[in-house]
């Protein structure tokens, strides 16, 4: 096995124990805390709109190894300050970003393909609602929690170590995207694209998910984004894309059927890998900004659910996001073709 393969499963698992432990840890605090959702939106500012600045520090730093680790360690630090919600919310919400970063950038930098990003966030959705089932549940995890992200942490570093030879990161040289409006208006519209699925994944409020239809709408998200890198690499981001999403703005009208919302929420996912992809790809020496930019995306599309503490849309709304993201899409995905045209 490709020593880079070997990294990404480690990655990969400890994506799951970070994403359980950060869910469960905030499920269990939001509960003594006086503003539940001013503890969310802490807790998501750190987790991801951080990622941006952070990322062009370790993008410089080269390092990416030892920030995953670092980021399993803050995360199991947060459990030590649960008894002040809004001190573990930032802890815990800095060790989710340091650990997304040193992680997704090793990720990117391992392979010029797709695949890996999706197979790497993949595991986070089902690290985020196990780790929320459990502290609903009050199951006691707390002690496994801190070994697991330790052993991770350790892990992280000794792989590293043994595989590559050192602490040192393949990071390309430090350099913003040349100053071109194709390649700057590739990464807008890519940003918007990730907004707009944040925003929809929300909400996807499907009158089944509930019981085995919550964890089956938490695995099918999962397999979209895990197959969603396979599939781009196959038959292209842009077939891909309009696979993907036009068949998601199909099923989501018939949402509330539980085989057609389970196939809706799998194939709306699956475009996740592509922009990280191509968004790595055009920031080039730059890779931990493309990530950060991507997850700044995501938070900017949970505050109007956070403004509204609940979101639920129609059938039809979703249907016209997944077409408007299509169209974002494909515009992105031109604009960088046309600029890696004008550079030859």
């Amino acid at each position: 096995m490709k020593r880079e393969n070997i990294s990404l499963l480690l990655y990969t698992f400890a994506h799951f124990a970070v994403d359980f432990a950060c869910a469960n840890l905030i499920f269990r605090i939001n509960g003594s805390f006086s503003d539940e959702a001013l503890l969310m939106l802490t807790y998501n500012f750190c987790a991801f709109a951080l990622q941006l600045p952070l990322g062009i520090i370790f993008d410089k730093l080269g390092r990416n190894a030892l920030a995953a680790a670092v980021g399993c360690l803050l995360t199991g630090a947060a459990y030590l300050l649960g008894s002040v919600p809004m001190a573990a919310a930032v802890v815990c919400g800095l060790g989710n970003a340091v650990f997304h970063l040193g992680g997704g950038i090793d990720v990117l930098n391992g392979s010029e393909k797709a695949a890996p990003s999706g197979v790497f966030v993949s595991s986070g959705a089902v690290g985020l609602f196990l780790g929320t089932l459990c502290a609903k549940s009050g199951a006691a995890v707390k002690l496994p929690v801190l070994s697991v992200l330790c052993l991770s942490a350790v892990g992280i570093v000794l792989l590293r170590k043994r595989l590559f030879g050192d602490l040192r990161s393949e990071n390309a040289e430090f350099s913003l995207p040349e100053k071109s409006v194709f390649a700057w208006g590739a990464l807008a519209l890519l940003f918007l694209v990730v907004l707009l699925r944040s925003f929809a994944g929300f909400g996807m409020g499907f009158s089944w998910k509930t019981g085995f239809g919550a964890l089956l709408a938490v695995s099918c998200a999962a397999f979209g984004k895990f197959f969603g890198g396979f599939a781009s690499d196959k038959m292209g981001s842009v077939v891909a894309s309009a696979v993907s999403l036009g068949a998601a703005a199909l099923l989501c009208i018939f949402g509330d059927n539980i085989v057609c919302g389970a196939l809706a929420i799998l194939t709306f996912n699956m475009t996740m890998p592509i922009t990280l992809r191509k968004a790595a790809d055009i920031c080039g020496g730059c890779k931990g900004f493309s990530f950060g930019l991507m997850t700044f995306g995501l938070f900017c599309g949970f505050i109007p659910v956070y403004a509204e503490n609940s979101l639920s849309l129609s059938p039809l709304a979703l249907c016209l996001l997944c077409l408007a993201s299509l169209d974002l899409l494909f515009a992105a995905l031109c604009l960088a073709k046309r600029g890696r045209s004008g550079r030859n």
